[in-house]
C-alpha cells in the first residue's frame, strides 16, 4: 500500500516522502551544532573566576587612584571602608562625622558572589572590618596592601606613600 498524503488519491512514492522531510542524522547533526554553539557562547560571556578577581581588583585601584587625587585636589579627606564583601567611600560632614559618600563614583559597592577582601593592612598594621583606608588632602597616604580572593585565586592590590596603586596576581607566602 501506498502512503497518501492530505484528501484526495495523491499518491506519493518512496522518493518523494524521502524528499519531504529530514533524515535522523541530519536533524543529530543540527542539534549536536546548536549544542556546541550555545557552550561557547556561554563560556565566553560569563568571565571565568580568575578574571571577575582582576576587573574587581583593578576597577578598585582606580577608585583609590581616584579618591587620592580627589581629596588632594579639594582638599578634603576621603577614607574607604570595607566588611569583606563590599565596601564604600565616606567623607567628613560639616560637623566632622563621616558620612557615605553616595554618588556615581564612590557609591556602596557588593562584590560578586563568593569574592571577598580578605586582609589589608595599612602600613603594615592590620586592618580590622570597619576600619579606614584614609586619603589625605595633602596627597601623602601611607601604604597599604590587601587581598582580593575568590576561591584559590587571589589579587594583590597595593598602594605605595605617592598613590600609586598596582594589582598583581598573589600567592600564600609573599
Amino acid at each position: 500500500m501506498t502512503p497518501t498524503l492530505g484528501r484526495g488519491n495523491s499518491k506519493l512514492t518512496r522518493s518523494q516522502i524521502r524528499a519531504t522531510g529530514f533524515s535522523l542524522i541530519e536533524i543529530i547533526v543540527v542539534l549536536l551544532l546548536m549544542g556546541v554553539i550555545s557552550a561557547l557562547i556561554v563560556v565566553n560571556i560569563a568571565p571565568d573566576d580568575k578574571k571577575q578577581v582582576r576587573m574587581e581588583s583593578e576597577k578598585l585601584a582606580g577608585l583609590f587612584e581616584q579618591a587620592a587625587m580627589e581629596a588632594r585636589v579639594s582638599g578634603e579627606t576621603i577614607a574607604w571602608t570595607s566588611d569583606g564583601n563590599g565596601y564604600f567611600f565616606q567623607e567628613k560632614s560639616p560637623d566632622s562625622d563621616w558620612t557615605a559618600m553616595n554618588n556615581d563614583i564612590y557609591r556602596p559597592h557588593q562584590l560578586p558572589k563568593n569574592i571577598t577582601i580578605q586582609t589589608a593592612a595599612i602600613d603594615q598594621a592590620g586592618l580590622t572590618s570597619g576600619g579606614q583606608l584614609i586619603f589625605s588632602a595633602s596627597g601623602i597616604n601611607p601604604p597599604f596592601d590587601m587581598v582580593m580572593t575568590k576561591q584559590q585565586i587571589q589579587m594583590r592590590i597595593s598602594g605605595d606613600a605617592m598613590n600609586r596603586v598596582s594589582v598583581e596576581p598573589y600567592h600564600l607566602g609573599q
